[in-house]
């Protein structure tokens, strides 16, 4: 028998896809995926479960396609019936190289005060939580390094929200020198630039990312899947909708396990930058950011901004050089052909220095 899949994703539905929506299924989830991660074989199909099950792996050397399909069969673990039409799981193994391929270490970081390095992770998963470990240096001027290890602990919980899981962090941070910087001074140079381990991108829209979160537990948290946004293709057309009712956390990995539904996708853009400008006669006029942000449409966009601003990227800026009442519009069509158009409107005022 061949290793067990390193992800593995299942639905149960109503009836066998094609070939070539079984590509398509698998497709858009490994897309969702940070590379490097193998889909050797193609999704399998259990008919008297009506369970569809996509698997990937890390390593598949000294393997057969047939020993890694019979593997794949062998790993799946709902049953289709009742609150078992959906699983996701995630190996101890893959959650360890997401990490460092999002991390991508050894890594430099300049502070306002010297700099540090952070030199290797390890990443441990147990039915106590998901444990972090940073490993480290900051060097501050003329005194010498300061080696430090920093332990993020992570449990999880089912949240039953638009994030589907919880966490609850506490952190540990052990110095080689005792009394040469202080531990708080050393955690506030490392937090901000942590940044955010990404476990789901693209197709997989979790939700809201919280910029406190640490450990990678945290991360992945935050970005298991509540809702998948699929191609204009049966039968997975639309939106899918998870609702968690199970999870599993040991030393093999971060799995659940839940329902399903079919969502209709509502594409919609928002206009977000400043709305009230200002600026003296004697300037030469005032600049504004504006960013689109997106509900129910997939990466890959196409931005076309008009009104006062110009270009093709997510982000544009104006220069309003008169005082008035201005319109800025955009419209964003995704990789589906899904599109929306927003509004908003710029009101810029021109003051000056009389005094009378």
């Amino acid at each position: 028998m061949a290793l067990s899949p390193d992800v593995i994703f299942e639905l149960f539905l109503p009836f066998e896809p094609s070939t070539a929506q079984k590509g398509e299924i698998a497709g858009f989830v490994q897309g969702g995926l940070p590379e490097p991660i193998q889909n050797p074989v193609p999704p399998v199909w259990n008919p008297a479960k009506k369970v569809l099950t996509v698997g990937f792996w890390i390593v598949t050397d000294g393997f057969t396609q047939d020993q890694l399909e019979a593997s794949l069969r062998a790993s799946s673990f709902i049953s289709g019936t009742g609150n078992m039409t959906a699983g996701l799981f995630l190996s101890a193994a893959y959650i360890l190289l997401a990490a460092a391929e999002n991390l991508k270490l050894p890594k430099r970081l300049e502070q306002s005060v010297g700099f540090s390095i952070l030199n290797n992770i390890n990443v441990k998963v147990s039915s106590a939580g998901i444990v972090t470990t940073v490993f480290g240096e900051y060097h501050p001027p003329v005194l010498p390094k300061v080696v430090f290890t920093y332990t993020i602990s992570d449990s999880l919980t089912l949240n039953g929200e638009r994030s589907p899981l919880k966490y609850h962090e506490s952190t540990d941070l052990q110095l080689d020198t005792i009394g040469v910087i202080e531990a708080a001074v050393l955690i506030s140079l490392l937090n901000p630039a942590w940044g955010t381990v990404v476990f789901f991108g693209g197709l997989f829209a979790a939700g809201l990312f919280d910029p406190n979160a640490k450990g990678v537990g945290a991360q992945l948290a935050n970005g298991w899947p509540s809702t998948i946004l699929t191609p204009i293709l049966p039968p997975l057309s639309g939106k899918l909708i998870f609702t968690w009712g199970q999870l599993n956390v040991d030393n093999s990995g971060v799995r659940t396990v839940g329902t399903w539904n079919l969502g209709v996708r509502s594409p919609q853009v928002q206009i977000v930058g400043p709305t009230d400008l200002s600026f003296n006669e004697s300037q030469p006029g005032v600049m504004g950011r504006y960013t689109v942000e997106l509900t129910d449409l997939r990466d890959g966009v196409t931005v076309v901004w008009g009104g006062e601003a110009a270009g093709g990227d997510i982000t544009t800026t104006v220069q309003f050089d008169n005082g008035g009442d201005f319109t800025i519009t955009a419209r964003v069509t995704d990789v589906d052909n899904f599109s929306a158009t927003a509004a908003t409107n710029v009101t810029v005022t021109e003051t000056s220095d009389d005094r009378g």
